[in-house]
C-alpha cells in the first residue's frame, strides 16, 4: 500500500471534542482512523512534479489539479482509509 510520502500535519477531533495534534497522540496511523475524526490532514505525494493534498470538512484539495494527479490521490486515499 502506498501512503504519502510526507505526511505535514493531521489534526483529530478527540472524544472531548478538542482539535489535537495526532504528534501529540502517540498513536498509529489504524488506531488514529478508528478513534477519532479527522478534522484536517495536509500530505504531499512524490509523484511526477510532487501532489499537495489538504483534507479538510470533507473535502479533498488536490495541487496540481489535473484528472491524473486527482486519480493517483484519490485511489491512495480510499485504500488508506478502509483498509
Amino acid at each position: 500500500m502506498e501512503r504519502a510520502d510526507s505526511l505535514l500535519e493531521v489534526k483529530v477531533i478527540t472524544p472531548s471534542g478538542r482539535v489535537e495534534s495526532a504528534n501529540q497522540l502517540d498513536v498509529d496511523w489504524e488506531e488514529l482512523r478508528d478513534r477519532y475524526h479527522i478534522e484536517l490532514a495536509q500530505m504531499e505525494f512524490d509523484h511526477e512534479d510532487g501532489i499537495s493534498v489538504r483534507y479538510n470538512d470533507d473535502t479533498l484539495k488536490i495541487e496540481p489539479d489535473n484528472p491524473e494527479a486527482r486519480e493517483y490521490v484519490i485511489q491512495n486515499f480510499e485504500i488508506v482509509m478502509t483498509d
